[in-house]
């Protein structure tokens, strides 16, 4: 049966122009992670209360949603006031906006800890190491935990259906999180006034969602075919299209259903009514998901997604701001394997030598960051040295330079001594150089003696660029450091982008720097 649904799907893909795209719902974490049900998160939190769950329950309408709004006045009395939550008072005192802070900030530190469990089981762990390998285009989903970008690390994370809205996707190798996500408590929808803002703007994410559900095979990952979080998105975006629209939409929703006793194990033609349009979508039962994966694995592209997607954004900024930055010329396709070919992008048209080495007196700091986070090797290190930052050094401390210096080959103190390069300012001295003194007593108070793995999962992500510079640099491990880096690029353009980027120059320091004036 498993082969049968595995020849079905790969035939229904191969009618489609476009790879998949997940819509991942809550019983996806359950299924890898052992994420609780909404309902059991809040049966959770309710044993710190005076009255049990079934009392909010009587409170509301019987929505979840409702509950949690029931349950946000008792908890907030009961985090500000018991010992069991001081240190996270401490923690998040300053981005405290409403009652509801409370519990969405309670919520979010339980569901981080869950979102790093490993997978044990022999099957899930094949399930989900294939689908990491799988070609899917994109992720929409209403979970908040981070299990999604932890399995995609190159994918572009949108938080929040407001954050989605206002910007301008490229809907490739993205996650779109439209619930908001445990990272950012105040993102998450959870209480009865969350849902009301949400469903207020449906109908703008239906309208930026669209292409991407009348273009692609939608994958339905963790819900029923009855949810409403579902039903209420589907139903907007067949608002919004006409009568061509929906032809075009037909065939491309598939839903993944658990087997259960009531259900029949395979794959079958069924209709979803919406808005009083009977939508023909394909049903899949199983409790086996490797065919479904493999399925999806079987979706032939050349180039990973996440390339793709970068050739795509250099094109969209190279229009909209005309500046090349050297990084243009013709490539064949068929050369690219990864990022560190692309140094430009093909197919309009070729650069001059010399209008390239312009373009790197042109290259910004944030631009040596983000190539440092993507790791992509984009730029010519020689060119970076020579060019850049002679530009950038100009009133600057702190520039990820040690990877381009290895490059070039420096390797020690001793090798930039006979380089002649005049680069002082930017060298570290010691591995102490990336500690800011804000950030000592609150590490000594709350985070010595932890180790990186239970900073990161323990603290918010500006604390935490603070406080990993105090572990010893033996402490350090340097995978569990850059994938921190990755997940939180959106922090180079907050009001903590200073920590941010001292932490990014002290893992350029780890990973490829050597001790200052040491030989």
């Amino acid at each position: 049966m498993d082969s049968d649904i595995k020849n079905a799907l790969i035939e229904h893909f191969q009618q489609m122009s476009s790879s998949p795209f997940l819509f991942v719902g809550s019983g996806f974490s359950r299924r890898y992670i052992e994420l609780e049900k909404w309902e059991e998160l809040l049966r959770f939190f309710c044993k710190y209360l005076d009255y049990p769950y079934e009392y909010y329950v009587s409170k509301s309408n019987g929505k979840l949603q409702d509950v949690a709004t029931q349950m946000v006045s008792d908890f907030n009395e009961f985090w500000w006031t018991s010992s069991d939550y001081q240190n996270e008072r401490e923690m998040y005192t300053s981005v405290i906006t409403g009652p509801s802070s409370a519990l969405k900030i309670s919520i979010a530190n339980h569901i981080k800890s869950l979102s790093n469990t490993e997978i044990s089981d022999a099957t899930l762990k094949e399930e989900i190491d294939l689908l990491a390998k799988s070609n899917i285009d994109g992720i929409i989903t209403t979970n908040w935990d981070i299990f999604l970008e932890k399995l995609f690390p190159k994918y572009k994370v949108y938080i929040g259906q407001e954050e989605l809205i206002s910007s301008s996707p490229l809907s490739i190798a993205e996650i779109y999180k439209i619930h908001g996500c445990c990272s950012r408590p105040d993102s998450m929808v959870v209480t009865t006034s969350d849902y009301d803002d949400f469903n207020k703007k449906n109908t703008y994410l239906a309208a930026k969602l669209i292409t991407l559900f009348v273009e692609h095979p939608i994958i339905f990952l963790g819900y029923s075919l009855n949810d409403s979080n579902v039903l209420d998105l589907l139903n907007s975006i067949v608002k919004c299209l006409t009568s061509n629209g929906i032809n075009k939409l037909k065939n491309n929703l598939i839903f993944v259903q658990r087997l259960k006793s009531d259900r029949t194990e395979g794959i079958s033609d069924t209709i979803m009514t919406l808005e009083g349009v009977n939508l023909p979508i394909k049903s899949v039962v199983t409790d086996d998901f490797i065919s479904i994966y493999e399925a999806i694995a079987s979706v032939e592209r050349k180039i990973p997604a996440s390339i793709l997607r970068h050739c795509k954004e250099q094109f969209y900024t190279l229009v909209k701001e005309n500046d090349p930055r050297g990084q243009m010329s013709v490539i064949d396709w068929e050369s690219i394997e990864d990022y560190s070919d692309i140094e430009f992008f093909a197919g309009i048209g070729v650069v001059s030598d010399r209008v390239a080495t312009l373009g790197y007196i042109s290259i910004t700091a944030d631009d040596l960051f983000f190539d440092w986070i993507d790791d992509n090797d984009k730029y010519n290190s020689n060119q970076v040295i020579k060019k850049t930052l002679p530009e950038l050094r100009k009133g600057r401390s702190y520039l990820p330079i040690y990877k381009h210096l290895q490059n070039i080959g420096i390797s020690s103190y001793k090798d930039y001594e006979m380089s002649d390069l005049n680069l002082e300012t930017l060298l570290a001295d010691g591995y102490t150089t990336y500690q800011s003194t804000a950030y000592k007593r609150a590490y000594e108070l709350h985070a010595k003696g932890k180790t990186i793995d239970e900073i990161i999962s323990e603290f918010e992500p500006e604390k935490v660029c603070g406080y990993i510079p105090y572990l010893s640099q033996e402490d350090i491990d340097i995978g569990l450091l850059e994938e921190f880096i990755r997940n939180n690029r959106s922090l180079i353009k907050s009001s903590y982008k200073t920590y941010y980027r001292k932490l990014i120059c002290l893992a350029d320091y780890v990973k490829y720097g050597w001790e200052y004036k040491s030989e």
